[in-house]
């Protein structure tokens, strides 16, 4: 009996499922048969890295940061659009694919749709400031290693879990995450495609006057 109790917890440990918080993935697009229609055209346009209609979708006063650099003429500039080097495209692509949720807005008033999910995270007994060590684990079944090498020990297999960010590491291109479990007993590394950072760039969009428009394009403040 005691022999199977020590394999159950083990099996456990490994599949992520105790001492672990997770976050779900979530995309509350299908609620809203306008907005799956403009968030399609986004997506078209960001396969197509096509500026001028992203300008088109982008509302005048878009915020850009908690500072005071509002507006498209920022945009442009902060994101050197204009650049065939601009990194708006893959950040773009990153947030929407991950899916998003419908939001009241925190910067004004009126209903809005947030990318990414991970950027809805809310956890209680942890300090504002902890929110940016925290990253989201966005796949089903990722493999914990003990080094940053695909063919080292499997330390646990996790599974959409809420971690803590130890260390970014680039190998050569094959970047990894040094990582700790959310109850901070179990160590390793993961790959950096498969973890979104909770206070990463998040984008906003609303409603104004009939037309979905982007409103928010910026990272968490401090």
């Amino acid at each position: 009996m005691k022999k199977f109790i020590i394999s159950f917890v083990i099996f456990l440990l490994l599949n992520g499922s105790i001492f672990s918080q997770k976050l779900q993935p979530k995309n509350e697009t299908i609620k809203d048969t306008s907005l799956i229609h403009f968030i399609d055209k986004l997506k078209f346009i960001i396969e197509h890295k096509d500026k001028e209609y992203l300008l088109n979708i982008i509302n005048k006063k878009i915020q850009n940061s908690c500072g005071d650099n509002s507006g498209i003429a920022n945009f442009k500039l902060i994101w050197k659009i204009n650049s065939p080097n601009t990194d708006i495209w893959r950040i773009l692509k990153r947030i929407t694919d991950l899916g998003g949720y419908f939001t009241t807005n925190k910067w004004d008033e009126g209903i809005s749709y947030t990318f990414p999910y991970t950027s809805g995270l809310e956890l209680k007994n942890i300090q504002p400031e902890d929110y940016f060590s925290l990253l989201v684990i966005t796949l089903n079944n990722l493999e914990l290693k003990e080094k940053p090498d695909e063919k080292s020990k499997t330390l646990a297999v996790l599974s959409y879990d809420v971690v803590w960010n130890e260390l970014h590491v680039d190998l050569k291109s094959n970047e990894w995450y040094l990582i700790r479990s959310f109850d901070k007993k179990i160590k390793g590394y993961v790959k950096s495609n498969y973890v979104q950072a909770v206070t990463d760039y998040q984008m906003v969009i609303k409603k104004i006057k009939g037309k979905w428009e982007i409103t928010h394009f910026l990272q968490t403040c401090d």
